[in-house]
């Protein structure tokens, strides 16, 4: 059967009509749920500001392009920002998931509220600049179900796990966690927060690590949290997941840094009466004499715990051959981290004083 040309035409002017139709019936919804979606963020304490917004993407996708933009959280916990010269905001035309980019060198900052190990006072920072940085966002059943971030060759400063400067080829981090979740009814089991932390070629450029390379080759961390109830990121909100025997457990704790291999971890860790850290964790460590040997050249765990801590490496090493796996046994109990009997460094409480005691 043949085709008559003018009914091909028509078919394809009535397809492309449709294309076009359908394309700007989508764009005109999502361009009234941007506001309500700003609103959610600003109820979930996030401020949100930006010079210009302008909808793109025809035929196939949905793109918010958003100028000199500023996405900011500020609280007694924990504080950050995230500023870009242009961000676009993406979604597929049949799909409820999001997508942003940030271009032009995104700028992070954030900060804890919280004392520093070995002594140190002030807080955790953390902050860096990155050519590229996208996050991901899944919308299920009208609450946020998941968030991932990928960040390419990030470039900063931290002092979160006294880390200096550094440098990485990419860092990732993925969230699985019901935002909107509320009490788990009775007989049922609680809500589950999953994380996975993951980054490739850290490098830390003010550091002496010789015999050992400057670079961690990657590492992954992932927690599973327990979340008896919904838990606002605040003072308050972790006060309730404490008082609710609320618990983090590692589920995998990997790492490659030269001849030193962590190929897994176990533990689980909960908060105290005084908002502080109290668990165990058990790493299994190949290549734990070269460990040994670069810490004690390198003098970085502080002349105080020192000279216990290594003399607990030494002998958690007797018998074992090269190349055999180590079980390291960590302790935290009231904000001190020993490893065996070895006291190696104190915490200070993840929930501000001021708002432990109330």
């Amino acid at each position: 059967m043949r085709i008559q040309p003018r009914i091909l035409i028509l078919a394809i002017v009535l397809l492309i009509a449709f294309v076009v139709g359908q394309w700007f019936f989508f764009k005109s919804r999502f361009e009234a749920a941007l506001p309500a979606l700003e609103a959610q963020a600003a109820r979930l304490g996030f401020d949100i500001q930006y010079e210009t917004r302008t909808i793109k993407g025809f035929p196939f996708r949905l793109e918010a392009h958003y100028t000199r933009v500023r996405v900011a959280r500020t609280d007694p916990l924990l504080s950050f920002a995230v500023e870009a010269d242009q961000a676009v905001l993406l979604r597929q035309l049949l799909s409820t998931d999001l997508s942003l980019l940030y271009v032009d060198s995104p700028k992070v900052a954030a900060a804890m509220a919280s004392p520093l190990p070995q002594g140190r006072t002030g807080e955790l920072t953390f902050a860096f600049e990155a050519p590229a940085m996208q996050t991901s966002i899944r919308i299920a059943d009208g609450a946020l179900a998941r968030f991932s971030a990928v960040i390419d060759q990030p470039r900063g400063q931290s002092k979160l796990f006294a880390l200096g400067d550094f440098t990485a080829k990419q860092l990732q981090f993925h969230l699985g966690w019901p935002i909107e979740g509320r009490r788990a009814p009775d007989g049922q089991a609680a809500e589950r927060l999953q994380t996975n932390v993951q980054f490739t070629q850290l490098t830390l450029p003010n550091r002496d690590t010789e015999p050992l390379p400057a670079s961690l080759e990657a590492g992954e961390i992932g927690l599973g949290i327990t979340i008896p109830s919904y838990m606002p990121l605040t003072p308050q909100g972790l006060r309730m997941w404490q008082s609710q025997t609320g618990k983090v457990d590692v589920r995998k704790l990997t790492g490659q840094w030269g001849d030193v291999t962590l190929d897994s971890g176990m533990g689980s860790f909960t908060l105290d009466g005084e908002g502080k850290v109290k668990g165990t964790l058990t790493a299994n460590i190949k290549g734990l004499a070269a460990l040994t040997y670069a810490l004690d050249k390198t003098g970085a765990l502080g002349p105080q715990v020192e000279e216990a801590a290594l003399m607990t490496l030494r002998l958690l090493r007797t018998g074992k051959k090269a190349e055999d796996a180590v079980a390291l046994p960590f302790d935290i109990d009231k904000g001190i981290v020993r490893l065996g009997p070895a006291p190696l460094v104190a915490l200070g409480p993840v929930i501000p004083p001021e708002e432990s005691q109330r």
